[in-house]
C-alpha cells in the first residue's frame, strides 16, 4: 500500500497513481464540505483506488472535521471506494468519546 493526500495528486503524476491499484488517497475531512468531498470521493469511486478518511479531532486551528458520526457512518456506507478511517490528533483517550 501506498499512501498519498488527495491535496497532493495533480499534473502529471495523477495517471500513474490512479492507474496503480496501490495507492490509497487520504481525504482529511478538515479541508472539505460536504459538497466538496461527495464530488471527490464520487469521482474517486471511478478509479482502481482506495480511500482512507482521515477524521481529524482535537484540532486547535481551522479548518476543522465538522462531521459527525453518524454522517461519517452514512459516508462510508454509501461509498464503496471508501475502505480505511484514521482518527488524527487524539491526544487523550477521551478525544474519543462523543
Amino acid at each position: 500500500m501506498k499512501l498519498i493526500s488527495n491535496n497532493l495528486i495533480c499534473g502529471n503524476y495523477l495517471s500513474e497513481i490512479i492507474d496503480d491499484p496501490d495507492w490509497v488517497i487520504r481525504v482529511n475531512l478538515a479541508w472539505y464540505d460536504k459538497e466538496k468531498l461527495n464530488y471527490v470521493l464520487e469521482w474517486w469511486n471511478f478509479t482502481y483506488n482506495e480511500v482512507m478518511l482521515d477524521v481529524p479531532i482535537g484540532r486547535k486551528k481551522p479548518p476543522n472535521n465538522n462531521y459527525t458520526k453518524e454522517e461519517l457512518a452514512h459516508i462510508i456506507a454509501d461509498c464503496d471506494c471508501v475502505k480505511y478511517v484514521a482518527i488524527s490528533n487524539v491526544e487523550e483517550p477521551s478525544d474519543l468519546d462523543g
